[in-house]
């Protein structure tokens, strides 16, 4: 009954990692999977997740009982206030912890095709390469929306609204909140409200993935186009990860967030959320809950954190300006003004499979495929020598930036 079972597909971040494990070169550089390492290419604990961990959350716990659907309320709403800055939008939000941030993200795409099955959802292309999978094992229609032009690789609004003017109303536009996953682009304030106005005419509802919020320029900075949407939207959906600001990778700290027409649907909806919840992980784990919550409610925590996010967003500007030059110093061939002006841990060159498969078989140098390179993963020592294979490479096959 269970031989011919349809063969898995690898994903290919992941697929990456593997082959750079099982690398034997000592030279060998990983700028593939997306977490942030300090000058010594490690990714130790921030100084707050000690700190709350060890003195508070582990100090403090007197039991391990579950703490209900929901997951833990004070994060929930602690989240919810670094993610809204109106307070009467906060009260029509139904916020509910979820595993990590593709953990938000299912629920909320598992809650769409529950109220709105026949909905597309629209992507930018390209995007997080979980986004569509997630959205299509839910049941939900993807579409694609274009996102970046090619030469300058910034956003091209003109293309944005020219692919969405064939969604009709009731489709969900998923858009990143800040340091767009891959390419590194984000939409300035002024884009922020023409999508708004453009969505609003069209009759769209906006799906707003926040993963990286602090790293592209202040938390609040970061929220600023999720809060225009908040103030012309009665209707958001937003998820958010704890993983990359506080470091909280393998504990899966996430939230999943429905803002509501008003107040009176909240306690409708949340159920909803939790019922889907408890169809699949029932309960999401607190232990990295509690570490964030304790971080946000405490003042001397909170600002140890800040001002931690702000060392490691100096790092990853700082990384873009130093591979920037050495590029240019290296001869590289093409446009690359792009790297100093995009946000948050990623860029995409827009290089072949042939490009990123040469550079790490010849010089040991792992790039996602599409060229997507994590500048939180750069260090100084090694970014002469990246510069110099990019080049070399793009000498060999005598192609510049692939089309």
């Amino acid at each position: 009954m269970y031989t011919n079972i349809p063969k898995g597909v690898k994903d290919p971040i992941f697929a990456l990692n593997e082959s750079f494990r099982n690398d034997p070169r000592e030279d060998k550089i990983d700028l593939g999977v997306g977490v942030f390492k300090n000058e010594l290419g490690l990714t130790p604990l921030m100084k707050a997740v000690e700190i709350a961990e060890s003195a508070y959350v582990i100090k403090n716990q007197k039991t391990k009982v579950y703490k209900g659907l929901m997951g833990n309320e004070d994060f929930n709403q602690e989240i919810s206030k670094l993610l809204i800055e109106n307070e009467s939008v906060r009260k029509t939000a139904a916020v509910v912890q979820a595993t990590g941030g593709s953990g938000a993200l299912r629920l909320i795409s598992d809650y769409i095709y529950s109220v709105n099955p026949d909905c597309t959802v629209w992507v930018s292309d390209p995007s997080y390469a979980n986004h569509t999978p997630i959205l299509k094992d839910a049941g939900l229609t993807v579409c694609y929306y274009d996102y970046l032009d090619s030469d300058s690789r910034i956003v091209d609004m003109g293309r944005v609204t020219r692919t969405l003017v064939n969604s009709k109303k009731g489709d969900v536009v998923l858009l990143h909140g800040c340091c767009h996953n891959p390419t590194g682009a984000d939409l300035n304030m002024t884009q922020w409200h023409e999508i708004a106005d453009f969505m609003l005419m069209k009759g769209l509802t906006p799906f707003v993935d926040i993963a990286y919020q602090g790293l592209g320029d202040t938390l609040e900075k970061d929220v600023g186009g999720l809060n225009i949407l908040l103030s012309v939207f009665k209707e958001v959906f937003i998820t958010s990860s704890s993983s990359k600001n506080f470091g909280l990778y393998a504990e899966r700290v996430g939230a999943a967030i429905v803002v509501c027409r008003d107040v009176e649907r909240v306690s409708n909806v949340r159920r909803r959320l939790t019922n889907i919840a408890l169809k699949s992980y029932a309960m999401p784990p607190n232990h990295g809950a509690a570490i964030v919550e304790t971080i946000l409610t405490d003042p001397f925590l909170k600002k140890l954190w800040i001002d931690e996010l702000d060392v490691m967003r100096s790092q990853i500007k700082n990384n873009r300006k130093a591979l920037h030059d050495a590029l240019k110093e290296s001869g590289y061939i093409g446009n690359i003004d792009f790297i100093t002006s995009h946000k948050g841990m990623f860029s995409s060159f827009g290089w072949s499979e042939q490009f990123t498969d040469l550079i790490r078989e010849k010089y040991g140098i792992y790039i996602v495929k599409g060229g997507r390179i994590n500048f939180a993963a750069i260090t100084t020592k090694d970014v002469t020598r990246i510069a110099r294979s990019i080049c070399y490479t793009q000498n060999v096959l005598n192609v510049g930036i692939a089309v």
